[in-house]
């Protein structure tokens, strides 16, 4: 009887004892978790394909500009980011392009799974890039470095306890040279991890996007796709927002965009078709 009593009050001190709270899986974790399986996946990829992460495409970092129209940024500037209130960037410094995004991309190829080091010869970077080991060449790889080391980037998100997540660096903050055998060693940053990490990430097509040569336009809206599931549809409103808000008007920006955007990447035989309504544009690929 008086067993059955102590269990009668442990069984409803028991009930009245509320369950632990489960453990939230963090940003942080999210992010190891997702950069794990993109070293994992880096070195089984094939040579034309590498890995862009979502968030570098679907904010404007890596801009399409015309030759000599780079900006320098000499106060911290906003990052307009497509489609996405979770995340917030701001950047200061060179204004980063559509051809650094593809010298990005390369470089990662080479990236190390232990570590954040990249290692690799002048000649196999300029190689995997289509360009020749020439003294021009050269010059664009070593501007191209120096520029993912010195562009500074906040990126800032709140996770799932409300906590607000801040990493602050460039892209490539050093970099070692042996000039003599022509070497070079670079040491990839947090800001990368926040990359990979914060969003997912897609394949993208580098012989593809090769072959739209000095066309930033393409370039920005095949990555773009190359991060959504094919058929892509969009408004022509929302289109011209996002893609053409220099134009004056939508007609004005959907004839240079079939010119120059859409048309180029069905040359490539990226776009398998495309259907066009009277208000929105639907790309298959």
């Amino acid at each position: 009887e008086k067993f059955e009593n102590l269990r009668k009050k442990h069984a409803q001190v028991v009930k009245q004892r509320p369950l632990p709270a489960p453990t939230p899986v963090t940003t942080i974790n999210q992010a190891n978790l997702r950069m794990k399986n993109f070293k994992e996946m880096q070195g089984r990829l094939a040579r034309n394909k590498s890995i862009v992460p979502n968030l570098a495409v679907q904010s404007k970092i890596f801009v399409p500009t015309r030759k000599g129209r780079r900006k320098f940024f000499r106060e911290w500037t906003n990052v307009e980011i497509i489609g996405n209130n979770n995340i917030k960037i701001i950047t200061r410094g060179d204004q980063l392009n559509q051809l650094d995004l593809t010298g990005w991309l390369v470089l990662t190829k080479f990236l190390n799974k232990k570590d954040f080091i990249c290692t690799f010869t002048r000649y196999e970077f300029l190689k995997a890039m289509r360009k020749s080991d020439s003294s021009r060449d050269y010059q664009w790889l070593r501007s191209f470095l120096d520029r993912i080391g010195f562009t500074q980037f906040i990126i800032s998100v709140v996770n799932e306890n409300g906590e607000e997540l801040r990493y602050r660096g460039s892209l490539a903050p050093q970099d070692f040279e042996n000039k003599t055998k022509k070497h070079h060693v670079v040491q990839l940053s947090k800001v990368l991890y926040a990359f990979f990490g914060l969003e997912n990430w897609s394949l993208i097509n580098l012989d593809q996007r090769f072959a739209l040569g000095q066309n930033q336009w393409a370039q920005a809206f095949h990555a773009y796709l190359s991060t959504h599931k094919s058929p892509f549809w969009s408004t022509k409103e929302n289109l011209w927002k996002v893609w053409g808000s220099e134009y004056k008007n939508v007609n004005m920006f959907l004839k240079d965009f079939r010119r120059r955007v859409l048309k180029p990447l069905y040359d490539i035989r990226f776009i398998k078709k495309i259907d066009e309504k009277k208000t929105a544009l639907g790309v298959f690929y």
